[in-house]
């Protein structure tokens, strides 16, 4: 949500993204064509999941997050992924086995998500998501630590335009103590949680083990 200087971009997941644009257009009094009636759950999805009728702002990238809003997807909840214009996620490019397609890595972890790119560095992308924020009853991201603050829309905004925003954010190190400004992927949090230490081989080095128990087992905790 920094590089581009238009306030919407083109939907980059799918068809169902593009009424999501279209009514990111319009006015306000329109912008609820991005879902069904909130009685009937959002986006035609059925009430007999445990989180339909419930609209999730996604502006995670990667995996942890992911991870998490697409549990959240499962559950029936209409998640609408969040992305910087003219890039989208960087998972969009790993494990890319056909050129110009998103990655395999980025679509495992993306299911029944909708799409929408805003800049967030100008005036109309920051208006468009204040009233997605008053829309919308769960936000989850995973952005560097400070980075929303830095754009204006720290907890305490975000809260006062939607006291009942249910807010969730992953840090690698927490929102507070002497590691909070620092990042984290999956390599660091094996080695500082310990699982490299009890794998390997005798005599070597502590070794890093591919299935991504930091990042998706982050994201699960956050959704449960």
């Amino acid at each position: 949500m920094h590089s581009s200087d238009s306030n919407v971009a083109a939907p980059i997941i799918g068809p169902a993204a593009r009424a999501i644009n279209r009514a990111a257009l319009t006015a306000g009094a329109n912008f609820r064509v991005m879902g069904a009636n909130r009685s009937h759950g959002h986006g035609g999805i059925g009430m007999d999941r445990a989180l339909a009728g419930l609209r999730v702002i996604d502006m995670t990238h990667n995996q942890a997050g992911p991870a998490c809003t697409q549990i959240l997807a499962w559950l029936g909840a209409e998640v609408i992924k969040l992305e910087e214009p003219g890039k989208g996620d960087v998972a969009r490019q790993v494990m890319r086995d056909i050129e110009g397609e998103d990655g395999l890595f980025f679509l495992v972890l993306n299911a029944n998500k909708k799409s929408l790119t805003v800049n967030l560095k100008t005036d109309g992308g920051k208006t468009l998501f204040r009233k997605l924020v008053a829309a919308s009853d769960i936000l989850v991201e995973n952005f560097s630590p400070g980075a929303l603050d830095r754009l204006g829309f720290g907890y305490d905004t975000l809260q006062a335009i939607n006291p009942r925003l249910i807010y969730g954010s992953i840090k690698g190190f927490g929102d507070s103590g002497p590691l909070s400004g620092y990042k984290a992927f999956e390599p660091i949090a094996q080695a500082m949680g310990g699982a490299m230490s009890v794998t390997g081989f005798p005599g070597n080095p502590p070794t890093y083990i591919w299935p991504a128990i930091g990042d998706s087992g982050t994201g699960m905790h956050l959704a449960i």
